[in-house]
C-alpha cells in the first residue's frame, strides 16, 4: 500500500509538471505566429481550453477532442503539401538523414516525445 501511494504522488507530480511545460510550449510556438499577446495571456488561453477536458471529464468531451485533433492534423498536412507544390523547394537547401543507427533512434525518440 505505501509503494501504491508513492507512485500515485509520483505520477500525479509528473503529470502537473508535463502538462505545465506543454502548456507554456504551445505558448511558445503560438506566440510566434502571433505576437499580438505576450506568452503569459496565450499559457492562460491554452490552459483554460485543456481544462475542460479536466473539469468536464466525460467520454463525449474526449471524442470531441479527439476530433478536432484529427480534423486539424489532417488540414495542416494538406495546408503544408498544397504549399510545398505552389512553392517548390528553394535553391540550396540540403537534405541529410542519419548517418549511424544510433542517430535515427534519437530522432525517433525526439519525435515520440514531441507529443
Amino acid at each position: 500500500k505505501h509503494w501504491r501511494n508513492v507512485g500515485l504522488a509520483f505520477n500525479c507530480i509528473f503529470l502537473l509538471f508535463g502538462s505545465v511545460i506543454q502548456l507554456i510550449a504551445c505558448a511558445s510556438n503560438i506566440y510566434y505566429i502571433n505576437d499580438n499577446l505576450d506568452k503569459r495571456t496565450w499559457t492562460y488561453i491554452f490552459g483554460a481550453c485543456c481544462a475542460t477536458t479536466v473539469f468536464i471529464p466525460s467520454f463525449h468531451n474526449y471524442r470531441i477532442w479527439s476530433f478536432l485533433g484529427l480534423v486539424m492534423t489532417t488540414y495542416t498536412a494538406w495546408y503544408l503539401t498544397i504549399a510545398a507544390i505552389l512553392h517548390g523547394q528553394m535553391e540550396g537547401v540540403k537534405h541529410s538523414g542519419p548517418k549511424k543507427m544510433v542517430l535515427y533512434f534519437t530522432g525517433a525518440t525526439n519525435i515520440l516525445y514531441t507529443f
